[in-house]
């Protein structure tokens, strides 16, 4: 599913290396993991594989290449927000604003507690001379991690 999955306190849970995964914050005390790698030959790592391929591209200056192997990686793996992501950067690249938006709205609904692809819909409606609609972006970012209103590092107000 494309909703984040939350274990108590003891559970453990086992994956394929390619699905996203985080873990929240400590306020207090300490986290033990451990980390237990199987090698699966059988099953190929498809998105993954595109997704460096697109990157391979897209460094070398084939957008075209690298939208190709961007959309092949979601069409194994429709819900992967770095290809979403990744996608989005190359139609900002090639001046297609519409589609980078839709892109990077579609890697923030994939995976929403990674804050990247709100930023860079902020940052994409800054440039598109929407400053009211980008600092939504941003406060929802912020919010979402808990971050609204920290205190600056040595300071006493603002955003850390």
């Amino acid at each position: 599913g494309s909703e984040p999955l939350f274990l108590e306190q003891g559970h453990l849970l086992c994956h394929a290396s390619g699905v996203q995964h985080a873990g929240n914050g400590l306020a207090r005390g300490e986290r033990w993991i451990l980390v237990l790698f199987v090698l699966a030959e059988q099953e190929p790592q498809l998105a993954r594989r595109c997704h460096v391929a697109g990157g391979e591209a897209r460094a070398g200056g084939d957008l075209v290449e690298a939208a190709a192997a961007f959309e092949a990686g979601l069409a194994a793996a429709p819900h992967d927000h770095q290809l979403h992501m990744s996608l989005g950067s190359v139609h900002f690249a090639n001046g297609e604003r519409a589609e980078a938006r839709a892109c990077l709205a579609r890697a923030q609904a994939a995976y929403t507690p990674c804050v990247e692809a709100a930023v860079a819909l902020g940052q994409q409606l800054i440039e598109a001379n929407r400053p009211r609609a980008a600092l939504r972006r941003f406060d929802a970012a912020l919010a979402s991690v808990g971050m609204r209103d920290r205190p600056a590092p040595g300071g006493s107000g603002g955003v850390a």
